[in-house]
């Protein structure tokens, strides 16, 4: 038994620890969970002083700031996007601040791309941001009847 302090929380453990004890010297000091809120105010703390960092680097610099602490880095990842510290890539956003969450392709119609070469029965057309681009009949396709054919990239053997 003994007793981590985690910030203004006393905690009472109970383990069971198996060690050899090479040199008198070594001592393992106990490990201690933070709380959610000792969590977020480091994490703050660490992200406002430290922009730039990844997840990776923030989770080592929390744990080498706070050396009993036991911290995983998925809930380190965990904490620093339910907070919004996550840093994302220039240019893109979460789309979040506008009320809309969903993330669609990038979908364009090429327009130097003449389908016409291998097909006259069908177009490229381009519909909406949701849906993106697809194949469309210009005229009525029989029941049987080819309308595209390619040859294979990659030939394989049938199992």
């Amino acid at each position: 038994m003994y007793i981590c302090v985690c910030g203004s929380e006393i905690i009472l453990r109970y383990s069971l620890t198996v060690s050899v004890v090479l040199d008198e010297s070594f001592i393992m000091e106990p490990v201690c969970i933070p709380s959610e809120t000792e969590l977020k105010a480091a994490l703050v703390t660490l992200r406002a002083s430290n922009p730039t960092l990844g997840i990776k680097k923030v989770h080592a610099l929390l744990l080498s700031n706070h050396p009993s602490w036991t911290i995983s880095e998925k809930r380190t990842r965990k904490l620093l996007q339910s907070e919004g510290l996550m840093i994302l890539p220039p240019g893109r956003s979460t789309g979040a601040h506008l009320g809309n969450s969903k993330v669609y392709p990038s979908s364009r119609v090429i327009e130097a791309l003449d389908v016409g070469k291998w097909t006259k029965k069908v177009e490229v057309r381009y519909f909406d941001k949701m849906k993106g681009k697809g194949l469309v009949a210009k005229d009525k396709i029989l029941k049987g009847e080819m309308v595209w054919k390619e040859d294979p990239f990659v030939i394989a053997p049938e199992w």
